[in-house]
């Protein structure tokens, strides 16, 4: 078990004390064909590089067994860990998390939505069943391993870098960086560079 405290675009998780470690006997080798990923993305989508990066994650652990519950959080400037709302690179930290959501859940994994509502919220316009206000979620979310990580900006690229952590003792059990091109997320002409900033133009 661990304790969750969310507070806007960035997770902080804290070990209960009723949290054990996973025995041996439940420790084993990744199973290959379970991370198994049948991409349709073409080259150049945001997706196709989340994915060789997801596989490259996988490949070089064999601490995790792929039926422990796992969470993923959003991916954060290295320099800072904090986002702000100015901070142009945002969705591309929000992205990436999603986008290994869908590949580990795709690939059978035990991924667990710690901001999923308790209760359903009826809107006249919407069915709210999301959340990032910590005072809405469950404080408590049952979780062996969290995949999270870092970007740095590099001209026109994102050094972009993932880790596996087991949480009961904060080891890193997996861990892969590699290049993602900003434009791959937004038309390349909506893209541009100026004094070292990432633009982006209204649609």
């Amino acid at each position: 078990m661990i304790r969750l405290l969310l507070i806007p675009l960035l997770l902080t998780l804290v070990s209960c004390a009723s949290f054990t470690e996973p025995t041996a006997d439940k420790q084993g080798p990744v199973d290959k064909e379970a991370l198994t990923f049948k991409s349709q993305m073409p080259e150049g989508n945001l997706h196709y590089y989340v994915e060789k990066l997801a596989r490259q994650l996988f490949d070089t652990t064999n601490m995790f067994d792929t039926s422990r519950p796992i969470i993923v959080g959003t991916f954060l400037p290295a320099e800072t860990l904090v986002v702000n709302d100015s901070d142009k690179l945002t969705s591309y930290g929000i992205q990436i998390q999603e986008s290994l959501s869908t590949l580990l859940t795709q690939a059978g994994l035990y991924v667990v939505e710690y901001k999923a509502l308790s209760k359903i919220k009826i809107r006249p316009n919407s069915d709210v069943m999301l959340s990032r206000d910590a005072d809405e979620l469950d404080s408590l979310v049952n979780a062996d391993f969290m995949l999270t990580g870092t970007y740095i900006q590099r001209e026109s690229s994102l050094i972009v870098n993932v880790r596996l952590i087991n949480i009961s003792n904060k080891k890193v059990v997996a861990a892969a960086t590699d290049y993602i091109p900003i434009n791959s997320m937004w038309n390349h002409s909506k893209i541009s560079m100026r004094n070292q900033q990432l633009h982006r133009s209204e649609y």
